[in-house]
């Protein structure tokens, strides 16, 4: 499952510059909501790739 998590967190984060390695804060978030999905029954690649997005638009949500 954490092998499938961080392909999902790679995918998410290609939107990203540099794919997002420079914001260790930002993935930290993405990594803890697709943890805590998979723990909570998300499983589907589908359902986990919709994380990284909406942790994305919360964040700029945040900080604008």
């Amino acid at each position: 499952m954490a092998n499938f998590d961080v392909v999902v967190l790679e995918e998410g984060c290609r939107s990203l510059p540099h794919g997002g390695r420079g914001d260790h804060g930002l993935r930290k978030a993405i990594t803890g909501k697709l943890l805590n999905a998979a723990v909570n029954g998300t499983r589907t690649i589908d359902g986990l790739t919709e994380i990284a997005p909406a942790t994305l638009a919360q964040t700029a949500k945040k900080s604008a």
